[in-house]
């Protein structure tokens, strides 16, 4: 039955991490290629995706779907250690775990202690010959894996040696202890990140892409099944407007909920399209940390696609016109940064396969909205 209470909370949620199992929808292959892997041993994983696409929350689920009868795993994120000197990290690490080992199996406080900063400043090898050992025991059976985010942020600004000092010190653990896993997102693609490959060689790789169609709906529609009815057709233009993009089809269905308080809790195709701009708004953050993600050539490649794109859509034209090509007419000469730029919007998943296409059509709405081409030809 529906319930009709103006109050009731909006379900969705828009740039969090989701670590309800219950809100979490979709991703069934992702779980499966992962447990596939650490059921044979494979050491390390890696997945890949781009921001917002919903990468943290899949590792925060790894433990809800996946093999705990054989593996605990211990979330760690990398993106507050960019500047941090490398035996922090591995504190910072030993204490994540000393927290996850005394809630779970209700030990004391100072059952399990992580060696101190000045401890590991002094000798790195206390971690792994006096602190992990104890872990170990703990755990008897099980394997650790740790769930590393934002993996590789460490390659960004810190100085090679000390990249060089953990990665090299992370690959030494998991090679010396049977029971050591790792499973790291990172958000480019491997070409891109290629210490990670010279230390880690060529593990499995699984990219993070954008839900299907099936899971898709049920996040559209679960979230708020005892409250909103959804027309429909209004299911379809929802999925149409983000594709598939997790975050986006979040940000489409809070918008939504906020205007199906006012018609009845019921939310039809017109509905969707006149909150188009208001849940633009609404992802802006997500939307600007992408475009200053993005240099200045993939910034005039994508603005390129959307304008080309845009001009097929009211000329009933099938193909849009190549961005390269539709640059010419700004008196825009080929280059190689243009092409590599265009070639990079479609490995991360900005474009489609016809590189004529942005993918996400709400993404492609912003961007018309909010940049001028014209402005950006002249950054070049």
């Amino acid at each position: 039955m529906v319930n009709n209470s103006y109050n009731h909370p909006n379900p969705y949620e828009i740039g969090k991490i989701i670590d309800d199992p219950d809100k979490f929808f979709g991703r069934e292959s992702l779980f499966q290629f992962i447990e596939d892997n650490l059921r044979q041993r494979v050491k390390v994983i890696l997945l890949h995706g781009q921001r917002r696409i919903g990468k943290s929350s899949i590792l925060a689920q790894i433990p809800n779907k996946v093999a705990t009868d054989q593996f605990y795993f211990v979330n760690f994120d990398l993106q507050g250690y960019i500047h941090k000197p490398f035996s922090h990290i591995i504190y910072n690490l030993a204490q994540e775990i000393c927290d996850h080992l005394v809630d779970d199996f209700d030990l004391g406080q100072d059952y399990l202690t992580p060696p101190s900063k000045q401890e590991l400043n002094n000798d790195i090898t206390i971690f792994f010959d006096n602190f992990l050992p104890k872990v170990f025991w703990l755990l008897k059976s099980k394997n650790l894996v740790f769930l590393l985010d934002e993996f590789d942020v460490l390659t960004n600004q810190k100085p090679r040696s000390e990249e060089r000092n953990f990665f090299s010190y992370l690959a030494n653990l998991i090679k010396r202890h049977h029971q050591l896993f790792m499973i790291a997102v990172v958000g480019r693609n491997l070409v891109d990140v290629p210490i990670i490959v010279r230390v880690f060689g060529s593990p499995p790789y699984h990219e993070i892409g954008f839900l299907n169609k099936l899971s898709a709906q049920r996040l559209i529609t679960k979230p708020a099944k005892d409250v909103v009815t959804y027309e429909p057709h209004a299911v379809t233009k929802i999925y149409n407007l983000s594709a598939g993009h997790p975050y986006f089809t979040q940000v489409l269905c809070f918008t939504l909920f906020l205007r199906a308080r006012e018609n009845q809790w019921k939310i039809y195709s017109r509905d969707v399209e006149l909150i188009v701009k208001q849940a633009i708004e609404k992802a802006e953050a997500g939307l600007a940390g992408l475009w200053e993600s993005l240099p200045i050539p993939e910034r005039v490649v994508f603005l390129a696609v959307a304008e080309a794109q845009q001009r097929a859509i009211s000329q009933h034209q099938l193909l849009p016109e190549h961005p390269l090509s539709f640059l010419e007419g700004y008196g825009v000469i080929q280059t190689n940064p243009l092409y590599q730029a265009t070639k990079r919007l479609k490995d991360y998943g900005f474009v489609d396969d016809t590189e004529r296409r942005v993918k996400v059509p709400l993404v492609r709405h912003w961007l018309l909205q909010h940049h001028s081409l014209r402005q950006e030809i002249l950054k070049l």
